[in-house]
């Protein structure tokens, strides 16, 4: 039985959780969901996907081909998260943590919204994987690529696609050369790739900055005052619910500085409803 096994740290704050939403959790199954995402994000098919993960529906039905275990070894720094001001760049990716798991006339903010509710940067866990099966050569390549684009720009937690519980495998140091070969990866199965921030020094909080600047002032589509949750766009969507294809990416890289990159998945692929066409702004995320 082949056994991987990978030691990744949180660059960003992850609000990830159990049963019990005011207390920070690392699970499996969040992992596993992820590379789900992205094995269907680069190309696999349903059959191929259930063949990889598992299934129990129809004449397909059969266990995942591997097993994931999480273990966090290291805790960082505690994170006390700031007060959200509603009218700065940076609500636009704190606001909807902050409020994660608010009931109806609650006052203030949501349960995961204190020290205890996120893994803080500097926190480190292991990633292990048991490959309980040979796969097929084309899906086993296909899972393989999908491990590596997660290790290199995959998250956790809420709030992934805007720049949260983004990690570092330290196997696996995010170098110029290692993010070349992915995004000729990615540009290979129809993503779009930008680079807005290449060099934000080494303040992970600077990246976050920058990438509520970038999703207010550039990337968000100009709908109608009060109607901008309620259209559906490659950004995403409350109503209805659409999650984004969008990801904002903070990447350290090994000298330690941060970098904020900006990928948008095919649409057609990883969103359940049809999304406005075309890129979120033109040129910004141009190849």
């Amino acid at each position: 039985m082949k056994v991987d096994v990978f030691t990744l740290e949180f660059i960003t704050p992850c609000f990830a959780a159990g049963a019990e939403q005011a207390k920070a959790e690392l699970r499996a199954s969040e992992v596993r969901g992820q590379l789900r995402w992205w094995f269907r994000a680069l190309g696999g098919s349903r059959d191929r996907e259930a063949a990889v993960f598992g299934t129990v529906a129809g004449e397909s039905a059969g266990a995942s081909a591997v097993q994931i275990r999480t273990l966090v070894v290291q805790g960082g720094p505690p994170w006390p998260p700031p007060n959200v001001s509603p009218m700065s760049d940076n609500a636009y990716i704190w606001y909807f943590a902050s409020v994660s798991g608010k009931k109806s006339g609650q006052r203030g903010a949501g349960p995961r919204w204190t020290a205890q509710g996120n893994m803080p940067p500097g926190t480190k866990f292991e990633i292990q994987l048991r490959h309980l099966r040979d796969l097929p050569k084309d899906s086993g390549q296909l899972f393989q690529e999908a491990l590596d684009t997660f290790l290199l720009l995959g998250g956790l937690g809420l709030r992934v696609t805007r720049g949260l519980g983004a990690f570092v495998c330290l196997e696996r140091p995010a170098t110029d050369a290692a993010l070349g070969a992915c995004r000729q990866l990615l540009l290979d199965r129809g993503f779009r790739w930008v680079l807005p921030h290449p060099n934000l020094g080494n303040n992970w909080q600077a990246a976050i900055d920058a990438a509520g600047n970038l999703l207010r002032h550039r990337l968000r589509p100009r709908f109608p005052a009060g109607k901008n949750g309620d259209q559906m766009s490659p950004l995403g969507s409350s109503k209805p619910r659409q999650t984004s294809a969008v990801y904002l990416r903070p990447v350290r890289r090994p000298n330690g500085t941060f970098a904020l990159l900006v990928f948008e998945a095919p649409a057609q692929r990883v969103l359940g409803r049809p999304s406005r066409g075309g890129a979120p702004a033109s040129g910004i995320l141009a190849q």
